[in-house]
């Protein structure tokens, strides 16, 4: 029997690591030790998994079209992010920005992770509640000819949500709702770009690679239950020698020149990780050290309010 969610799709775009690759390879490290995972890993097979974006459809056939939407909009966009610095970023390289870090956001093991723990809120709670719901069990009523019990319709809750988590329709579902609410608060951010060229050394990408964290409270990410519009830091790398910063007022280009700041910014990015941190294979002595070390660096200088 065919595996209908056997397609592999990338959770980090695969021309979107080549802004990091030398050639096609990266070097993969595990986020919070440091250690390696594989010295030269192709971006082609890093930071995939089997049927993310897929879905059961109604006909019971595996329905793919958010993977085909997501490809289609980053077309585009992976050639603009390449274009930004600190002098050309444009209201067309903004929204580039803007889309890159939506899309990235939501297709990720963290928002997966996140999803996960709403479906088990709704088991716990919204289940109960519904079986005394009067409409609920007037409808039971009616459909079986008797009056149901609270366990009667939570029986049937349960059956349609698994149905649902297992046809993956709810997660595919909450990545285009959520998608779309957060390209829209994320247009309404400044975009600061942050250059590394003058250090000859470079930034990482994490398995999730755009971060939203809370400095405060040390929030990283939908992993940690974090909305967007609660966090005080929006970044992420666009290639090995350019990030980016969204911040509610404008702020101006950052080039680093002392290379404990570029080391701040991918400590932030190992810690927003899931559990994998990649980089050009140049960099990768560097980035092992930051890793290795991440409660010296702490994020406060990022600060976008």
């Amino acid at each position: 029997m065919v595996d209908p969610f056997a397609e592999m799709h990338h959770l980090v775009s695969q021309g979107y690591q080549r802004n990091f690759a030398d050639g096609h390879r990266v070097t993969v490290l595990a986020a919070r030790s440091g250690e390696v995972i594989d010295p030269a890993r192709p971006v082609k097979s890093n930071f995939v998994r089997a049927g993310y974006n897929t879905q059961i459809g109604s006909t019971g056939d595996p329905d793919s079209q958010l993977e085909r939407e997501f490809a289609r909009l980053e077309r585009p966009i992976l050639d603009q992010i390449r274009r930004v610095t600190p002098t050309t970023c444009g209201p067309d390289l903004c929204a580039a920005v803007v889309t890159l870090f939506a899309v990235h956001l939501v297709r990720s093991e963290a928002f997966q992770f996140a999803h996960s723990q709403v479906v088990e809120q709704l088991r716990q709670d919204w289940l109960p509640q519904l079986a005394t719901e009067p409409e609920v069990r007037r409808r039971y009523e009616a459909g079986y000819g008797q009056a149901p019990t609270d366990q009667d319709i939570i029986r049937i809750g349960e059956r349609i949500l698994e149905e649902n988590v297992r046809a993956n329709r709810l997660h595919v579902d909450g990545m285009v709702r959520i998608y779309n609410k957060i390209a829209s608060q994320l247009a309404k951010f400044y975009v600061q770009v942050i250059t590394s060229d003058q250090l000859g050394i470079g930034f990482a990408l994490g398995d999730v690679p755009v971060v939203h964290a809370n400095t405060r409270t040390g929030q990283y990410g939908f992993r940690d239950r974090l909305a967007v519009g609660d966090a005080d830091v929006i970044i992420g790398p666009l290639t090995r020698s350019t990030a980016v910063a969204l911040s509610v007022r404008p702020r101006e280009p950052a080039k680093l020149t002392v290379k404990r700041r570029l080391q701040e910014l991918n400590a932030v990015f190992a810690r927003a990780a899931m559990s994998a941190i990649a980089c050009h294979p140049g960099d990768a002595h560097e980035v092992q050290r930051v890793c290795k070390n991440l409660d010296r660096f702490a994020p406060d200088r990022l600060v976008r309010r």
